[in-house]
């Protein structure tokens, strides 16, 4: 089932749940040429989000996964992008939305990503730290 840009199945997804999982499409399989998936979750009691990737493989610096606050992904408005092959450590976003938008180009294709992520209403349940507008687990 094709849905935007050669994206197919699980992408663009919108999510209220306050716990769950996303991937790249086709995981664990290469994910296509020309990717173009926005993934959005929005919790209206969370106060924070705390994200965790099982796995990580994309294309360096051609494919990307940027993730951002908000409702509308923006990268001219992204807290941090991603590439590369190495499994980014968690990190905590604040706030009740966030989204991620993962781009590829034509060339390579690789497995991919699979994050989950959990809400927080309180922060008293982590030791937090703010670097700018992203929130780190400490």
């Amino acid at each position: 089932m094709k849905h935007y840009f050669g994206c197919i199945s699980a992408c663009n997804v919108t999510s209220s749940d306050p716990s769950g999982t996303f991937e790249s499409p086709d995981y664990p399989f290469d994910y296509p040429p020309d990717s173009y998936c926005q993934y959005l979750v929005e919790v209206i009691d969370a106060s924070f989000f705390k994200i965790e990737f099982r796995n990580f493989q994309l294309e360096l610096a051609t494919d990307f996964l940027h993730y951002g606050s908000g409702t509308i992904p923006d990268v001219t408005k992204a807290l941090g992008t991603f590439s590369g092959s190495r499994v980014p450590d968690p990190f905590v976003v604040q706030g009740q939305n966030i989204w991620f938008l993962f781009t590829s180009n034509s060339e390579r294709n690789y497995q991919g990503f699979s994050l989950k992520w959990d809400t927080k209403r309180k922060y008293n349940d982590h030791k937090v730290q703010k670097t700018s507008k992203i929130w780190r687990l400490r």
